[in-house]
């Protein structure tokens, strides 16, 4: 069974719209489901815009009420570890447009969470995978994300994950295109 869990919004285009309209027809729920959860907000102001000591309180709470990455990386977590009926296996498949920045944004904070990858792993994978760093907005997101499991007690990775606001730098995405430099070597 396939889980289709798309990243994009009406304003990616007419592949987003095909893929939409393939899911809402009902012959194909024999091969799975259509998830749509999109993206964009989270990482709009990096942490390091922010006092440190109202970055816990925010990567705990208000920075997530609509990308709801934490509760999303759960629930991919949730369907992974739920057998489905008669065997069948579950591929989930996490997209986005291009494949590199929301894509790297959640299968990174996966990473950090599920696969205690710290902080320097987690983004020279996602730079490999894609070819390129994540940009802006999806690489503060994985700040916020790291900030989000170094703080909280539950999780018990604290220093774990490393330098959450360390791995990368990135040029402001207005004057300088928010394209992100990794600060480690990425090409192990």
């Amino acid at each position: 069974m396939l889980t289709d869990i798309s990243l994009n919004n009406d304003f990616d285009g007419k592949d987003f719209n095909a893929e939409k309209k393939f899911w809402s027809d009902p012959s194909t729920k024999e091969f799975g489901t259509f998830v749509n959860w999109p993206l964009g907000l989270a990482g709009i102001l990096s942490p390091k815009h922010f006092p440190a000591s109202k970055v816990q309180s925010m990567a705990n709470g208000s920075v997530w009420k609509l990308d709801q990455i934490p509760d999303r990386i759960q629930q991919i977590r949730n369907w992974l570890l739920t057998p489905l009926p008669n065997k069948k296996t579950l591929v989930q498949y996490v997209h986005c447009t291009a494949g590199c920045d929301r894509t790297g944004e959640v299968i990174g904070a996966y990473r950090m969470r599920y696969n205690n990858a710290n902080t320097i792993d987690m983004y020279s994978k996602d730079v490999k995978e894609c070819g390129r760093p994540p940009n802006y907005w999806s690489t503060t997101a994985l700040e916020w994300f790291c900030e989000y499991i170094y703080y909280n007690p539950t999780f018990g990775l604290g220093n774990k994950v490393g330098n959450c606001m360390g791995f990368a730098t990135c040029k402001n995405p207005i004057t300088g295109g928010g394209h992100c430099t990794p600060t480690h070597n990425t090409t192990k």
